[in-house]
């Protein structure tokens, strides 16, 4: 099995790396991207720091591909180049688990889903996150199950930092790695052997200042930039994991599941835990599963006390996928540890994965979007509305805000879309504002996303023509004829 599952990720990882360009090549530019973009084109590096937007290490490949190129597929490169690293390490990770249909389960579930698939083809700091986060994983497993050796956890240090640095939510998964690392001091030699070994002591303050200056910068954005604030605020279950679940389902008519998943991936991965805690006090010994557990219930852990201590909001949707590797991993290998009596049951075990295997293949090929993201949805298309608005030489332009963030930090700083639009704010479910409406009377062209303005327009006696609509979009190009 374990050379046909080589030769099976091989075939997947390279398809869906084609399928990562195509995607990457099609797809407008999305806000958040384009809010990175403006900082870094215009110089504004203060800011950076104080902006929840910015992921280090995004902002460093998105500026170095800048001085060749600001095309939107050159800026997003550095996240397509991270898929292949991320597949193989998922791969590495498979082969940890025993049973060979909970490995392809396994595999599948975190290579086809077209939820991570949308952050290796943005400009973002996600993908590289649960990229370094993976290979974090298979280096500490390593480090772990050998006696104390230096460089390792220097790789794992490392690691950390660049794992930290693509995404700083990625806080929990480093804090429950420092954790181990001490425990693993502990229960390996004296207790505080951590400390008076100066290799172990050099790796202890690298943890350290490496989470501190996270802190620092996450405290900066908290109170400071006051931009903190995405996250769920009340229930763990649907925050953490119905949510992730509802994303990764990218708009299925079986999307009611997401609630069922939720709570079925709580249940397993707790059973998980369980499980392998009474196996490593049996054995005396730290096996793969108790590692991946331990991150797992460190991450969910932390997030816990860190909402009911500062408030600090649950991880959901795409800071949810912190927990979607080692979860996954906890859960099969669990799955994966089950000793079946004969083989006839093995054979239902290994064809239960290759089902899971071949139903999540299916949801990706029916359901993933070629030329949009899930997360932007709303926002999709930018391009092209704003080209054919500005093909009608308009005078005074205005833009729904629901596309001006696109229009305002890129496409006006990379083409010459003249003269400068103005924006007006819309909601579905409530009217506009004395200041929109003034906009609306002194505009010749706008680009409007909701009927809020289209109602106001009639209530107020404006005629006004529908130049061009956009299939599966609320998008609209109107001339008013005041």
């Amino acid at each position: 099995m374990h050379s046909s599952f080589f030769l099976f990720h091989l075939v997947a990882a390279t398809f869906v790396w084609v399928f990562v360009w195509r995607h990457a090549c099609k797809m407008d530019i999305v806000y958040d991207e384009a809010s990175s973009f403006r900082l870094l084109k215009m110089g504004i590096y203060r800011a950076l720091p104080g902006v929840a937007n910015t992921h280090w290490l995004n902002s460093f490949f998105m500026r170095l591909t800048m001085t060749f190129n600001d095309s939107v597929v050159c800026l997003r490169l550095h996240s397509i180049i991270a898929f292949p690293f991320f597949a193989h390490g998922i791969y590495r990770l498979a082969t940890h688990i025993k049973n060979s249909g909970a490995q392809l389960a396994f595999y599948c579930l975190a290579i086809f889903n077209p939820y991570v698939l949308d952050f290796f083809s943005l400009a973002r700091g996600y993908g590289m996150a649960i990229t370094f986060q993976a290979w974090t994983i298979l280096f500490v497993i390593k480090a772990v199950q050998t006696e104390f050796n230096y460089r390792l956890w220097l790789r794992v240090v490392i690691l950390s930092a660049l794992t930290l640095g693509a995404n700083l939510s990625y806080q929990y998964t480093v804090m429950a790695i420092t954790g181990g690392y001490l425990i693993y001091n502990s229960f390996t030699d004296y207790f505080f052997s951590w400390y008076t070994n100066k290799q172990k002591r050099r790796i202890t303050w690298l943890f350290v200042l490496m989470l501190f200056l996270a802190t620092v910068d996450l405290l900066f954005i908290k109170y400071y930039g006051k931009d903190l604030e995405f996250g769920g605020r009340e229930n763990f279950i649907s925050s953490v994991f119905s949510s992730f679940w509802e994303y990764s389902l990218y708009n299925a008519g079986y999307i009611s599941l997401s609630i069922w998943l939720g709570w079925c991936t709580l249940v397993l991965i707790i059973a998980a835990s369980i499980y392998f805690i009474i196996k490593t006090v049996q054995q005396k010994k730290a096996g793969v599963g108790i590692i991946a557990a331990f991150i797992t219930g460190g991450i969910f852990l932390l997030g816990i006390i860190f909402h009911l201590v500062f408030n600090t909001p649950f991880i959901t949707g795409r800071t949810a996928l912190q927990w979607y590797v080692p979860g996954l991993f906890t859960i099969f290998l669990f799955i994966g540890d089950w000793k079946l009596p004969a083989m006839k049951y093995r054979f239902i075990c290994y064809g239960a994965g290759m089902v899971t295997g071949m139903l999540v293949i299916f949801h990706f090929a029916t359901n993933h979007g070629s030329s949009r993201c899930l997360e932007y949805y709303i926002e999709d298309p930018t391009r092209q509305p704003l080209y054919d608005l500005y093909a009608q030489h308009p005078k005074h332009p205005a833009i729904s805000f629901w596309i001006f963030g696109v229009y305002n930090d890129y496409y006006s700083l990379v083409d010459s879309l003249t003269p400068s639009a103005i924006t007006f704010k819309e909601f579905s479910n409530r009217p506009l504002k004395s200041k929109d409406i003034q906009i609306l009377n002194e505009s010749d062209y706008i680009i409007v996303h909701t009927k809020t303005t289209t109602n106001y327009l009639d209530s107020a006696h404006i005629s006004y023509t529908i130049l061009k609509t956009y299939a599966g979009s609320e998008f609209k190009i109107l001339k008013l004829n005041h």
